[in-house]
């Protein structure tokens, strides 16, 4: 199931969106630990592990477990590791990334899905506070676009 949502989830459709979702919040609940104990403190989990008529009954894991806790699907060594700026704390979220070339993938289709082929786009980074940030995934954004 694992190479089916990764092929999918650059193929989302409103045809195929509830199945997608439903897909990915199974994926999430059986493969990942922490996302599934924050998830069976909901009432009915049972139902929710099997499916989800609407996407507001899933359960988001709120951001401050990316500051107390390693959130993974699979175990994996990251590729990337991602740290939020730490602006409004001093323990910084972390975002594990697998696979970088899917990490890539992702910014770069919704970009041009809503706005189109990013090489007929001048895009001008003005990140000075970020440079000497080796974990900002806006940097890694704004290095991709600008290729």
């Amino acid at each position: 199931m694992q190479s089916n949502i990764v092929n999918n989830i650059f193929s989302v459709t409103q045809n195929n969106f509830q199945q997608q979702v439903n897909d990915t919040f199974q994926f999430q609940y059986q493969h990942n630990i922490v996302y599934q104990q924050w998830c069976d403190h909901f009432p009915n989990p049972g139902k929710q592990r099997v499916s989800v008529a609407d996407i507001c009954q899933i359960p988001y894991l709120p951001i401050s477990f990316f500051k107390t806790h390693t959130v993974t699907t699979t175990l994996f060594t990251p590729e990337l590791v991602f740290e939020s700026s730490g602006t409004t704390q001093t323990i910084n979220s972390k975002h594990l990334v697998k696979d970088k070339s899917i990490y890539q993938q992702s910014f770069v289709t919704a970009f041009e899905q809503f706005y189109g082929p990013i090489q007929d786009w001048c895009v001008i980074g003005l990140l000075p506070s970020y440079l000497e940030r080796s974990n900002s995934s806006l940097i890694a954004m704004a290095d991709e676009c600008l290729k």
